[in-house]
């Protein structure tokens, strides 16, 4: 497939690529890196705005004065006429898109997790570039179905494009040293510091409050503190750590070294991380919810998100070698299924199919 005039009539909406590389420009980078091995990729951001980890061989162009989502609606069509626009963090112009990806439908089932402001945006803006957009990707059949449901995408336009997952392995293989500053016993469990409902993080601090796992620590990555769970009257028990945002290198390290990896969404669109944790041989332990069994399979542990006692047990379970070795085994297996080398073969498949190429 390599041919570099394959994309010649695409360009890519580089906004996010002044964002940190989480959650949905996470998958934008690695979209467009795993793009650039097979064509050539042009991207365009704004002029004023300070980017970070640019794709190796992204041709990037800087236009416009505006930053943010002016930038987007004003700038950004301008220096794309003539040329099909794909954006791949749920929001693009209302005008002039031709390919956006929409990665959930999370305003509206889960609409306490977000600022009444943010879900009134997201709620009005992505049904009106859905429906101007020639094509609307999405990374799951469970976000396919409520985007289609809550009537932000016509049923005729998209298309599920599932993320890759390897991008971790290259953070593995230069692994660094955790902190000196980071105090683990020698059995914890991994999962994401973050306060918003859905995420459920309560289950798991309540579940850490259970005598069983009184030596089991809980390390909570990312910006949430315990005053944050304080605020959101979820109470931190005392083997609970929070050591912030690790690098990928360090947070390799740490989830390889991991009992397992816990994800108690009452919803996800995809579900990256324990998809991740599996890819670096971690056993994932999640709640049945959103698209996380139709993503993590029979591959992942389940544990009821509203049970805390079930997740004790999961978590003991996996403290026998044998159990812990068949659940990391079979994760890797499942994990290396999701490659974005797949991804962007699959993207240039629909893209021809409707035409784009």
């Amino acid at each position: 497939m390599d041919n570099p005039t394959l994309c010649q009539n695409l360009v890519f909406n580089g906004k996010f690529l002044s964002a940190p590389s989480t959650g949905v420009q996470r998958v934008g980078r690695e979209f467009i890196r795993a793009l650039t091995a097979v064509t050539n990729v042009t991207a365009i951001a704004p002029r004023r705005t300070p980017l970070s980890d640019i794709p190796e061989s992204c041709v990037l162009e800087r236009h416009g004065w505006l930053v943010g989502q002016p930038w987007e609606q004003i700038d950004l069509p301008r220096f794309t006429r003539g040329r099909r626009l794909v954006g791949l963090c749920n929001l693009a112009p209302l005008r002039g898109t031709g390919i956006v990806m929409i990665h959930d439908a999370q305003t509206f089932l889960t609409p306490q997790s977000y600022s009444p402001a943010y879900v009134r945006y997201y709620r009005t803006l992505q049904p009106l570039i859905a429906r101007n957009a020639d094509l609307v990707l999405t990374v799951s059949n469970y976000s396919a179905e409520h985007l289609i449901r809550f009537k932000v995408v016509p049923e005729s336009k998209i298309v599920v494009l599932p993320n890759g997952v390897d991008h971790i392995n290259r953070a593995a293989a230069r692994q660094a040293p955790l902190p000196s500053t980071l105090r683990l016993k020698s059995h914890y469990v991994v999962s994401l510091a973050n306060t918003q409902a859905h995420k459920n993080v309560k289950i798991l601090l309540q579940a850490f409050s259970l005598p069983s796992l009184r030596d089991v620590q809980l390390v909570l990555i990312g910006n949430a503190t315990p005053n944050d769970f304080a605020r959101a009257g979820m109470p931190v028990p005392e083997n609970t750590i929070f050591p912030g945002w690790l690098s990928d290198e360090v947070l390799a390290t740490l989830t390889a070294g991991a009992i397992c990896f816990a994800f108690p969404s009452l919803t996800e669109g995809f579900g990256l991380p324990p998809m991740e944790a599996m890819a670096l041989g971690c056993p994932a332990v999640v709640a049945p919810c959103g698209a996380l069994p139709e993503v993590c399979g029979n591959a992942a542990l389940y544990a009821d998100p509203h049970d805390p006692a079930q997740w004790a047990k999961q978590v003991l379970s996996l403290m026998e070698p044998e159990t812990h070795a068949e659940a990391s085994n079979r994760g890797q297996a499942h994990a290396a299924r999701f490659t974005w080398q797949r991804t962007v073969e699959r993207f240039v498949k629909i893209i021809s199919q409707h035409g784009f190429l």
